[in-house]
């Protein structure tokens, strides 16, 4: 019989070799469904409630450490971890600050004077404005917005959006009703 120790260094190697998002999240709900502790430790860790949102919004760090800590079963309303339409990147919703997301409201164009592409012959290297070559070669483009080099961080900031299309003045007041119904969809 293994220890809890063996136990657990084994199953980390065998999560290490997961190499599935699909594998590792019907695992994830398997465990859910059959622990309530599971459950539990998840929807607290990837959930968050509705005054956790607003309150993320106007209390201090030092407030929200005092507040009471009451044992009843929490009644989520939003999913706590979604992907910013601005920046691209997962943010946390209870910690979205004014200033912490920077982003580009231009197109990122193709520059045919960057240095990047002084000795680019394109019948031997095919052709220089792609996917792969905006991702690689970054300061061969510029944002239209700014004229920065493509790697350069947004001109724009403000708090972390998941409303596409909305100028950032108007998203705040809209953003909460998508992650409602958002919430209600999962």
């Amino acid at each position: 019989m293994s220890s809890k120790d063996e136990t657990l260094g084994l199953v980390k190697d065998a999560l290490d070799q997961i190499s599935s998002i699909h594998t590792a999240r019907a695992l994830l709900l398997r465990l859910c469904y059959n622990s309530e502790f599971a459950l539990d430790f998840l929807a607290e860790e990837l959930l968050t409630t509705e005054s956790e949102v607003y309150s993320s919004n106007s209390e201090s760090e030092d407030e929200a450490a005092y507040r009471p800590n009451k044992r009843k079963r929490k009644t989520y309303a939003h999913v706590r971890y979604r992907k910013c339409t601005q920046c691209l990147e997962t943010f946390d919703i209870t910690d979205n600050t004014t200033g912490c997301c920077t982003w580009h409201e231009g197109e990122l164009e193709f520059d045919d004077e960057a240095d990047t592409w002084i000795d680019w012959d394109e019948d031997t290297h095919g052709p220089m404005d792609t996917t792969e070559h905006r991702e690689e070669y970054p300061d061969g483009f510029r944002w239209t917005c700014c004229d920065d080099p493509g790697d350069y961080e947004g001109c724009e900031s403000g708090r972390h959006s998941t409303v596409r299309g909305e100028p950032p003045q108007k998203r705040k007041r809209y953003e909460y009703q998508e992650l409602r119904e958002h919430a209600h969809l999962e």
